[in-house]
């Protein structure tokens, strides 16, 4: 079996997620405040999440979110609502939140259906605020679905139109790191990403875009 090339096609969800970012900016920019599309060789995926209130409000907005992700045998899927608390920390925002989801994962590999859905609570911490030469945001989350967490840390180097981020996810049976480079593509909150992932397939490249509201 011939190996995959590093980038392989996953055009068709990127290119309809693009044209629907050039069609509908005006309108996405209140539908959410953060939208995400990665694709690789081996799988993509995608984030929405919502703000109930001033997404740049000094008291942080509750947050409503959505994940889908698909992969050659499997998909993995969750809607969730956190409510979050602003913590005194001075020019650094923070915040703490709690909240629940539904959840629900499905694996065909080596030819036996594996499957869960379910409730699950929900706990993160997030962080941003100044940091030498740019800006910072950090962000850790769990879920008691598949005992899964995720830590995300980026940063913004101004005045420059890139950032850097680095992120690292674990479920029962599963790990991937995940580094990125983000390039501002010229409207207001929208970035090109790309970068590699590291999981428990190997190693991959993989492209994607995003809009962020924040």
């Amino acid at each position: 079996m011939s190996p995959k090339p590093f980038f392989a096609p996953f055009f068709a969800p990127f290119a309809a997620l693009a044209l629907a970012a050039v069609a509908g900016t005006a309108s996405a920019q209140r539908l959410v405040d953060y939208a995400q599309l990665d694709g690789s060789s081996e799988s993509w995926t995608v984030v929405a999440v919502r703000a109930l209130g001033d997404p740049r409000a000094a008291a942080p907005a509750p947050l409503v979110s959505a994940t889908y992700t698909r992969w050659a045998d499997g998909e993995a899927g969750g809607l969730g609502a956190v409510y979050r608390f602003g913590l005194p920390t001075g020019e650094h925002a923070a915040s703490i939140g709690v909240g629940a989801g539904v959840n629900g994962y499905r694996s065909t590999a080596g030819g036996r259906i594996d499957s869960d859905t379910g409730l699950s609570g929900r706990l993160q911490a997030e962080s941003y605020g100044p940091a030498p030469g740019g800006h910072y945001y950090v962000l850790g989350q769990a879920s008691t679905f598949r005992n899964g967490w995720l830590a995300t840390a980026q940063y913004d180097p101004a005045p420059w139109p890139v950032a850097f981020e680095l992120t690292h996810y674990a479920e029962t049976g599963y790990r991937a790191t995940t580094a990125a480079l983000r390039l501002a593509i010229g409207r207001s909150g929208w970035w090109l990403r790309a970068g590699a992932i590291d999981d428990t397939g190997g190693t991959r490249g993989f492209v994607g875009v995003a809009y962020n509201g924040f």
